[in-house]
C-alpha cells in the first residue's frame, strides 16, 4: 500500500479553524519541500483530502477559485511556455466558464491563450452572448452535446477544423459534481470521448474537477484517486500513453470537498523533467517522491508528484493509526462488520470476498492467515500485492468451490429498493451459494438500501433476514442465523448482516447467540464507540417480534387523516354497517381510527405483525369489503404490478346496492403515468360508473403524491328490447 503525505504532522489540520499554521508552519521552512514553479510542481496519484473538522472556517469564495485558476495556468505555462514563445500563440482550449472568464484571463496571462481559440460550452443564452462579445467560441449546450458533435464529426467539429484546430492544448472539465452517480457516468463518458476521439494535442494539459458531496467514499480522497485512475486508464485506451498525473488542488466549499486533478500529455515534457524534490525520511518508505504545499491564506492545498514506484508494505498495515490513507467513517462501519466475520472465523480457513475500495475484508482475513479469493466489481479498487479478479459477481454465479466464509459487499451499487429486498431469496448469488452448499460457516452481506418504503424502522433488515430464511427453506439449506446487524446512513442507508450457518450458530427467540463464547467474540469485535456517521445502530442478533417503531416518512399518513376521514367517515364502519379493508405500511396512524377494518398486504412480515396485533388480514386477491383504502408508497408502476389486478377483481365482484369507494395514494411525479392510470381506473369495470376526485396532494422526498377517491356506482340494468 502507498501512503499519502497528508499524514505528515506538519500538514495535519487542527480544530477550531487553525490549519497547518503557527508553530507547525514555522517548523517547516519555506522551500524545504522543494521549489514551487508555475503554481506548483508535480502529482501524487494517491491523494488525501483536507478534512473539514468542526469549527473550520472554510468558505466558498472567488479567492479559492482564483488559486486553482492560477495553479492550472502555471501548469500550462510550464508545459506550453510563456506568451510570445514558440507555442504560446497557437494554443486551443476547452474550458467550462461563466461570462466572468476568470480562468481564461489567467490562462491568457500565463500562456497567451486567445479568446478566439477558446471553446466554452454553456446552455445559457445570456452567458453565451457575453462570452461571444469578448471573442470566445460559445457552444449552445452542455459538454455532452459538444463531445457527441465531435464524435459524429458534426458542424462544430467542421467549423473548428476550418479555423485550424487540430486538438486542444488545454482542457479543463470543471464539473464540481460527483463521479459515481448517474450524472457522474455522463461525465465519465465525456472523459472517454476526449481520448477516444483524439481531441487532445500531442502536448496538452488536461484537468478535471469533482466534488465529494454525495459520494460513499471508503477513504479520504477516493474521489480524486478514482478520477486519476479512470483518466489514465481511458487515456491509455485512446492511445495517449504519455499522459501522467501532474498535481491536485483541494479545497472545501458549500458543495463539500472539491478536488481538481491535472494531467500532462507529453512524453518529452516528462523525460526532461529530471529534478527531484527531497522528501522527509518519515515518508521515504512509502515508495513515492513528491511534496505538498499550501497556497496563500492556507485554504487551498496543492499536492505534487514527481516519481511513482510501488510500495512494499504488508497488505493489512493500512489499519494502523499512523497510516496515511485514512478510512472514512463509512469504511469504519464496513471494517467493523468484516472484523466480526474475521474474528469468528478460525485461523487458516478459506474465504470468498467480494470487496470494495481499500479491500477491508480481504486485509482483515489475510491478517487471520485465511486463504482469500478476492473479487472486485470495479478494477479501479485493486491494489498492488493483493491478487484479485475484476469480473465482479458474474464469477459468483458460476462459482462451485466451497469456502468457510463469504463476504459479499454490494456497497458500490445503486441502493436496493423494497422490491429487490423483498425478493432477496431470488438473488442469483445466494441461489448459487445455497444450491451448491458453498458456505460452510459464515456469510457477511453489505448493501445500500432505500428506507422510504419501510413499514417500520428496521423493516429493510426484516426483509433481508426473512428473505434469506425463506431461501434456506426453499433450497433445503442449513438455517442462516443473524449474528451481527449494523445500519447507518451516509447519503443512503446501509446495512451489514453477518450470518452464521447451521446449528453451530443457533440463536434464541430474541435472536441472541446461544454459545456464550461466540457471543463474546461478536460483542468484542463490534466498535466500542459509534463511528462518525448518522443513525448508526449495532445489534447482536435480530428479534422479529420486537415492538415496532413508525418510520419517519409514515408521519405523512397522519397528516392525511382529516381528508381520509372525510372520504371514508369512520362512523360508517362497525357492527351492522359498512366494511372497509386497509393497506397502510406499518398500520400506525390510520388503522387505529378504523378498529373494525381488516388489513390487506402482499408482505408476509406485515401479515405476521398484524396477526400479532389481533387484526383480521385479508389476502390481496380476495378482498370482500365494501370500501378499500390503499396507502401505497412505491410509485405508479409498482402500484400497477402489485395492486391493479386486485382492484379490478374487487370492483368486479358482486356489489351491494350502494356504491363502492376506493381511496388510493398515488405518485404524480410523472404526470403522464398518473393520467394513464386514472384513465384505466375509470374503465376498470364495464358494469360500474366511476367518479374520481382528488382529496389531498403532498410532497415527500422530492416525490409528489395525490390521494384519489374513486367511487364506483353499479350501472342500472339495460332495458329489454321491445
Amino acid at each position: 500500500m502507498v501512503r499519502s503525505v497528508l499524514a505528515h504532522p506538519h500538514y495535519r489540520t487542527k480544530k477550531g479553524g487553525q490549519e497547518a499554521a503557527g508553530e507547525d508552519a514555522a517548523a517547516v521552512p519555506e522551500g524545504a519541500w522543494g521549489p514551487r514553479e508555475g503554481g506548483g510542481t508535480a502529482t501524487s496519484p494517491t491523494l488525501t483530502q483536507v478534512r473539514n473538522n468542526a469549527g473550520d472556517t472554510y468558505q466558498a469564495g472567488s479567492d479559492m477559485k482564483q488559486e486553482i485558476n492560477e495553479w492550472l495556468a502555471g501548469v500550462a505555462r510550464e508545459v506550453h511556455g510563456a506568451p510570445g514563445e514558440e507555442e504560446g500563440e497557437d494554443l486551443w482550449a476547452l474550458l467550462l466558464e461563466t461570462q466572468a472568464l476568470t480562468t481564461l484571463a489567467c490562462m491568457a496571462d500565463a500562456t497567451g491563450l486567445a479568446a478566439e481559440r477558446t471553446v466554452i460550452p454553456n446552455p445559457d443564452a445570456g452567458e453565451r452572448a457575453a462570452m461571444e462579445a469578448r471573442g470566445c467560441l460559445a457552444y449552445p449546450g452542455l459538454t455532452h452535446g459538444l463531445f457527441e458533435d465531435f464524435a459524429e464529426r458534426g458542424a462544430w467539429y467542421a467549423a473548428l477544423r476550418e479555423r485550424g484546430w487540430t486538438g486542444f492544448n488545454i482542457v479543463w472539465l470543471d464539473y464540481c459534481g460527483t463521479l459515481m452517480t448517474a450524472a457522474g457516468r455522463k461525465k465519465q463518458m465525456d472523459i472517454m470521448h476526449v481520448f477516444r476521439d483524439q481531441l487532445l494535442a500531442p502536448r496538452a494539459v488536461f484537468a478535471v474537477t469533482f466534488a465529494v458531496r454525495g459520494s460513499r467514499n471508503m477513504y479520504y480522497d477516493e474521489v480524486a484517486d478514482t478520477a486519476c485512475k479512470l483518466t489514465t486508464r481511458l487515456a491509455a485506451a485512446g492511445g495517449y500513453h504519455g499522459i501522467r498525473p501532474y498535481g491536485q488542488a483541494t479545497y472545501c466549499s458549500k458543495r463539500g470537498i472539491i478536488h481538481t486533478v491535472a494531467f500532462v500529455n507529453s512524453a518529452d515534457f516528462w523525460s526532461r523533467r529530471t529534478r527531484w524534490v527531497p522528501f522527509p525520511p518519515e515518508t521515504a518508505k512509502s515508495g513515492k517522491v513528491g511534496y505538498i504545499k499550501y497556497c496563500s491564506r492556507r485554504r487551498v492545498l496543492l499536492k505534487v508528484w514527481q516519481r511513482w514506484c510501488e510500495g512494499d508494505r504488508a497488505a493489512w498495515e493500512w489499519m494502523e493509526p499512523a497510516d496515511w490513507k485514512r478510512a472514512t467513517p463509512h469504511c469504519e462501519c464496513i471494517i467493523a462488520g468484516a472484523r466480526v466475520l474475521s474474528d469468528l472465523l478460525p485461523e487458516r480457513k478459506s474465504a470468498f470476498v467480494l470487496d470494495s475500495a481499500l479491500l477491508p475484508a480481504t486485509k482483515l482475513l489475510r491478517h487471520r492467515k485465511a486463504a482469500c479469493f478476492t473479487v472486485l466489481e470495479d478494477e479501479l479498487h485493486g491494489e498492488p500485492g493483493i491478487p484479485h479478479t475484476d469480473i465482479g459477481n458474474k464469477y459468483i454465479v458460476s462459482h462451485d468451490e466451497a469456502y468457510d466464509a463469504w463476504w459479499l459487499c454490494y456497497v458500490s451499487r445503486k441502493a436496493f429498493n423494497a422490491k429487490v429486498l423483498r425478493k432477496c431469496a431470488d438473488w442469483t448469488d445466494m441461489q448459487n451459494i445455497m444450491t451448491k452448499r458453498l458456505a460452510r460457516s459464515l456469510i457477511g452481506i453489505v448493501v445500500p438500501f432505500v428506507t422510504v418504503t419501510e413499514p417500520w424502522l428496521g423493516g429493510a433488515v426484516d426483509w433481508m433476514i426473512s428473505g434469506h430464511h425463506a431461501a434456506c427453506a426453499m433450497y433445503n439449506h442449513p438455517m442462516l442465523h443473524p449474528l451481527y446487524v449494523c445500519t447507518w446512513v451516509l447519503g443512503t442507508p446501509h446495512m451489514i448482516i453477518v450470518f452464521g450457518v447451521g446449528d453451530e450458530y443457533a440463536t434464541d427467540e430474541k435472536g441472541r447467540l446461544l454459545d456464550p463464547a461466540k457471543r463474546a467474540v461478536v460483542e468484542r469485535a463490534a466498535p466500542q464507540e459509534p463511528p462518525d456517521v448518522k443513525q448508526w445502530t449495532c445489534r447482536f442478533g435480530w428479534d422479529f417480534d420486537r415492538k415496532k417503531t413508525p418510520a419517519p416518512h409514515a408521519v405523512r399518513f397522519k397528516k392525511m387523516l382529516p381528508d381520509i376521514s372525510k372520504a371514508l367517515p369512520p362512523g360508517e364502519y362497525g357492527a351492522g354497517g359498512r366494511t372497509v379493508c386497509i393497506y397502510e405500511p406499518g398500520g400506525f396512524y390510520v388503522c387505529p381510527v378504523y378498529p373494525t377494518a381488516s388489513y390487506t398486504t402482499h408482505d408476509p412480515l406485515e401479515v405476521r405483525e398484524m396477526t400479532r396485533r389481533g387484526r383480521a388480514v385479508a389476502a390481496a386477491d380476495d378482498i370482500a369489503a365494501d370500501d378499500l383504502l390503499l396507502l401505497t408508497d412505491e410509485g405508479t408502476i409498482p402500484f400497477r404490478e402489485m395492486w391493479y389486478d386486485a382492484v379490478k377483481r374487487w370492483v368486479a365482484a358482486p356489489a351491494a346496492a350502494t356504491p363502492r369507494r376506493l381511496l388510493i395514494l398515488l405518485e404524480i411525479t410523472h404526470q403522464d403515468l398518473y393520467d394513464g392510470l386514472k384513465d384505466d381506473l375509470r374503465a376498470v369495470s364495464p358494469a360500474h360508473d366511476a367518479a374520481l376526485e382528488s382529496m389531498h396532494s403532498s410532497e415527500c422526498f422530492a416525490r409528489k403524491w395525490d390521494l384519489l377517491l374513486c367511487t364506483y356506482s353499479p350501472r342500472p340494468p339495460a332495458a329489454p328490447e321491445a
